[in-house]
């Protein structure tokens, strides 16, 4: 019985566990008081792709999500950002 409930705990951490997807930062910018990060959206590898439903492409072709402050403050352009 303690095996069968060890097993079923495992099981249902494996479970839980979210896929993160990542990206490099190509732009980030501040605009009407939100925080975004700028990418290219072929550039998300890893994990599934639901993530994207929050991002956008503008007009230049690049994909953006939103980000908080101290997110937007902690990362470059340049760095890996993962979500």
């Amino acid at each position: 019985m303690k095996n069968l409930i060890l097993f079923a705990l495992i099981t249902l951490n494996f479970a839980c566990v979210k896929d993160k997807e990542c990206v490099v930062i190509t732009d980030k910018q501040e605009m009407n008081g939100g925080y975004y990060f700028f990418f290219h959206q072929n550039q998300v590898y890893s994990g599934n792709s639901s993530q994207l439903l929050q991002s956008d492409l503008n007009s230049n072709g690049y994909a953006s999500g939103s980000v908080d402050e101290n997110i937007f403050i902690e990362n470059n352009i340049g760095d890996e950002y993962c979500f």
